[in-house]
């Protein structure tokens, strides 16, 4: 499955509601383009500690996340979504190594969580229209929902005449027309990871997240896909609601 922004490079999914991420600040764009922010969502399961000491906890957790400079997009609750699955953390920094300085924050932190998943990707410029970018570098405040998942594209995908590429794409984009309310961003992870995109999909309203991913099983750009699991998803929260949460 992919998502209906940028039919751009390498198939990057979709078209039909792409202006929703455009970005009116030519000088913004370069910016962002020039500098390629990274990203990363790592998975953790358990947390294993006293109930009083939950806030505690959380806040020297955030203290240290603080410290390394990476801009925190949220935490997700998510819990019962999976069976191995509790906390996701979502961080975009100027450097790999700030990404990582965040990640052991939380892993070897006193939370007494377990490493679950994790990946690293980067904004890549969309090849036919630098001015479509990631929708989470354009909206600001994350929304209450979050479905993240990567996905590896067929290799004849590559084969494929550009033009009938670009017409497979906008096909695949319209089935999200109506979708325009969710901030879904596409981030590029060949060489970083075993996958060469992440996508997020945002939203208030899960079902509509729910609704735009079975929107585009039918679309035949989900022929050229090898893999697009697993899936995570859950809920924005505070680190330190979810810990009184995931207290013993």
């Amino acid at each position: 499955m992919t998502h209906p922004h940028h039919a751009e490079h390498g198939g990057h999914p979709g078209a039909a509601i792409s202006a929703v991420h455009g970005h009116d600040d030519p000088e913004f764009v370069e910016k962002l383009n020039r500098e390629r922010p990274y990203v990363m969502w790592a998975v953790f399961a358990g947390g294993s500690f006293a109930a009083d000491d939950a806030a505690q906890i959380a806040a020297e957790v955030e203290a240290g996340i603080a410290k390394t400079g990476v801009k925190v997009r949220g935490f997700y609750d998510l819990s019962g979504y999976r069976h191995d699955a509790d906390l996701m953390a979502w961080f975009i920094a100027d450097t790999p190594e700030k990404l990582q300085a965040a990640y052991r924050v939380i892993a070897r932190g006193k939370l007494g969580v377990e490493p679950v998943w994790s990946v690293i990707a980067q904004h890549k410029p969309a090849e036919f229209n630098k001015a479509h970018l990631p929708g989470m570098f354009v909206h600001e405040e994350a929304p209450k929902y979050a479905s993240v998942y990567p996905f590896v594209r067929s290799y004849d995908w590559y084969l494929i005449e550009p033009w009938k590429r670009a017409a497979i794409m906008r096909n695949h984009g319209m089935a999200g027309r109506e979708f325009g309310d969710l901030v879904t961003s596409t981030l590029a992870t060949f060489a970083l990871s075993d996958y060469e995109w992440v996508v997020s999909l945002e939203g208030d309203d899960l079902t509509r997240i729910v609704d735009l991913l079975y929107a585009f099983r039918n679309t035949e750009a989900r022929m050229y896909i090898r893999q697009d699991t697993p899936f995570f998803t859950g809920v924005k929260c505070e680190l330190a609601d979810w810990a009184r949460k995931q207290a013993r």
